[in-house]
């Protein structure tokens, strides 16, 4: 599996058997994909052709390419588990990160949790840094808020790679913080 980081907060994800866009760009979608989600439904402005893909902008449970996805509202955004390739990812796009235990458990369970960037990022390492995940992707953050989030982590310094490729083979005891370079 592979993650990308394209623009400041559209994510791609490459698996095996499919290909997930998160909060896309309009040209973001020339490459392969089988799913989109959107942070907001009012983001689906790309009039998109969908044909065999699917478009996913609300609550609920889906399964599409094999690839099982669970949406909650969270605040005034999205929180999203996507299971697949065996590795368990988790997403969150909302400016509040003020979640239930009963959310937080099911975060603790991803082995990659992917966070908007919103607010202070004190508040966002408060959320994340008990939840066991084994990579931690943040996106949308300043240099400023990079190096304070790596001094949080007792990361001296973090790699800056394209693409995170992993499988769940390959999975660090402990969590890492990942700085995906935008493409």
């Amino acid at each position: 599996m592979e993650i990308s980081l394209y623009g400041s907060k559209s994510l791609y994800i490459k698996g095996k058997n499919a290909k997930v866009w998160f909060d896309p760009r309009k040209d973001d979608l020339k490459q392969d994909y089988k799913i989109v989600v959107f942070e907001k439904h009012e983001d689906n402005f790309l009039g998109l052709d969908t044909g065999e893909k699917v478009a996913i902008w609300g609550p609920g449970e889906y399964e599409v390419a094999g690839v099982e996805i669970n949406v909650s509202k969270t605040g005034n955004g999205l929180m999203a588990i996507l299971n697949f390739d065996e590795v368990k990812i988790g997403w969150i796009s909302t400016d509040t990160i003020d979640l239930s235990d009963k959310k937080k458990e099911r975060l603790a369970e991803c082995d990659v949790l992917i966070v908007k960037s919103v607010g202070d990022i004190n508040n966002i390492w408060d959320l994340v840094k008990g939840l066991g995940v084994n990579y931690l992707i943040i996106t949308d953050l300043s240099d400023g808020n990079k190096k304070k989030l790596l001094d949080m982590a007792d990361m001296e310094e973090a790699a800056i790679t394209e693409t995170l490729k992993l499988e769940k083979s390959t999975l660090p005891e402990v969590m890492e913080v990942v700085i995906l370079q935008q493409k």
